[in-house]
């Protein structure tokens, strides 16, 4: 009975070790990484950039909200001009940008199932938003 507890131990002990040395050794190759490459210290620094300007600019969850708000409304435009490929009756005029225009050419028969699943992403993008409740009552309300 001590015996298999020794043992266990003893194996514990070399995982512990093991673990202990893939750590050591990682770091290790870390700072070799940041030490002797140059795109290394590039991407250090890119990357403290923008931690120091997303603090310094007080990039807010909102702001992030609003970015990606615009996103789902540009997939959205988009979406709807590519119904309208299939339906003239759908889009009536469009007088935005170029680069929201569908780029894809119209396929034979109406694709049903992609314009579906475009559908449920966008609308599970919108409910990942981080608004407050209220604010999406109001929203869903309109």
């Amino acid at each position: 009975m001590i015996k298999e507890g020794i043992q266990r131990n003893i194996v514990a002990l070399n995982k512990q070790q093991k673990i202990f040395k893939a750590f050591f050794h990682a770091w290790k190759g870390i700072q070799h990484f940041f030490t002797h490459d140059r795109n290394g210290r590039i991407h250090l620094g890119a990357a403290l950039a923008s931690v120091f300007a997303g603090f310094s600019f007080k990039i807010s969850a909102q702001t992030r909200t609003i970015v990606n708000l615009d996103k789902i409304a540009a997939s959205y435009v988009t979406l709807g001009l590519s119904i309208g490929e299939y339906d003239p009756d759908f889009v009536d005029a469009y007088y935005g940008p170029d680069s929201l225009k569908p780029t894809s050419p119209k396929q034979d028969s109406f694709p049903k199932k992609f314009f579906l699943a475009s559908i449920d992403s966008l609308i599970s993008q919108l409910n990942d938003l981080d608004i407050s409740e209220a604010r999406r009552t109001k929203i869903q309300n309109r």
